[in-house]
């Protein structure tokens, strides 16, 4: 779908991991807040916690 891209110019990064894994559109300096702990999901879709303890940096 994007194989012009580089044709372009563009970088293109390809994520071949489920977003729960990690999430390469976040921002890894971001702070820990909301769903998130840095690039990976806390929560799923439906708004249910991912894990029973919360991973560490």
């Amino acid at each position: 779908m994007y194989d012009f891209l580089p044709g372009l110019g563009f970088t293109v990064l390809e994520n071949n991991l489920n977003r729960y894994l990690i999430d390469p559109n976040r921002d890894p300096n971001e702070g820990l807040t909301g769903d998130y702990y840095h690039l990976v999901y806390a929560k799923n879709t439906f708004g249910h916690a991912l894990y029973q303890t919360s991973p560490s940096s």
